[in-house]
């Protein structure tokens, strides 16, 4: 569920809108399926910046998406590495 009105998903998402409905007139319901938290994590990135949003994602696929986010805000926090050495 995202807070963001159908037509204005539906106008930022192009042809990837189908599926969603209304919840309100400020939210809307976005299923997105896939065989993994991958393509889940893919579909995710399609969220405009700014709004916020609710994941219904099933065990395991929660805790390997979550973990993978860890992992890469932890790659995000630390020095980059010096490649001279």
């Amino acid at each position: 569920m995202m807070e963001l009105p159908l037509a204005e998903m539906q106008e930022r998402f192009g042809p990837w809108w189908q599926g969603a409905t209304a919840v309100g007139d400020d939210r809307t319901r976005w299923p997105f399926g896939g065989s993994d938290w991958r393509e889940a994590m893919y579909a995710l990135l399609w969220i405009p910046e700014g709004v916020e949003y609710a994941v219904a994602l099933a065990e395991p696929h929660r805790s390997e998406l979550r973990e993978a986010v860890a992992r890469l805000m932890r790659a995000l926090d630390a020095p980059e590495p010096d490649d001279a050495g």
